[in-house]
């Protein structure tokens, strides 16, 4: 439902674009964030003695699952670019426009960087994915890395010229 839930609301957003693979990519997204407050859910519990059972082999699985999740993302994000890219068509091409004009450029490059790069190369590691320590900070770092993708998602129809933050952007 998260697929078709968020299908419509960015279709509202822009009602002219309507692309093969958004509802996958937003579902590679939100599987990533899902992990990683999977990943704080279990820490924080084990933290207060309720999941004692929980050893680094649960916590290194959790990691394994954010690091697909992510790879998975880059795949349907560079994937969605490569067809729209391929095909050339106005009406596919416009989400893109967007996001190549004004201060947009440089966020869709902060975004492949906070939402790939970082995380593989902290989460390949076999041992990174086992201390807890490290995996409750890129828990934190991919959920603000959602919040990251959710923002250039949606703000470039409101704000065209170049991001913007407010009041409103810490409540999200």
């Amino acid at each position: 439902t998260e697929s078709i839930a968020s299908w419509d609301y960015a279709m509202c957003i822009d009602p002219h674009w309507y692309p093969t693979l958004f509802g996958w990519y937003n579902f590679a997204s939100y599987g990533c964030a899902a992990f990683a407050f999977s990943i704080l859910l279990v820490l924080f519990l084990k933290s207060r003695g309720y999941l004692a059972q929980v050893n680094e082999n649960h916590i290194h699985d959790l990691g394994k699952f954010m690091f697909g999740f992510s790879i998975f993302w880059t795949y349907l994000w560079f994937s969605q670019f490569m067809l729209i890219w391929y095909a050339n068509m106005p009406e596919e091409t416009i989400y893109f426009l967007r996001r190549a004009q004004g201060g947009w450029y440089w966020m869709c490059w902060v975004l492949l960087i906070t939402k790939f790069i970082i995380p593989f190369f902290v989460l390949l590691p076999r041992g990174t994915k086992r201390c807890e320590n490290v995996m409750s900070k890129m828990a934190v770092f991919m959920l603000l890395a959602h919040w990251l993708d959710m923002y250039v998602m949606v703000m470039p129809n409101v704000f065209p010229k170049g991001p913007q933050f407010n009041w409103i952007e810490v409540g999200t």
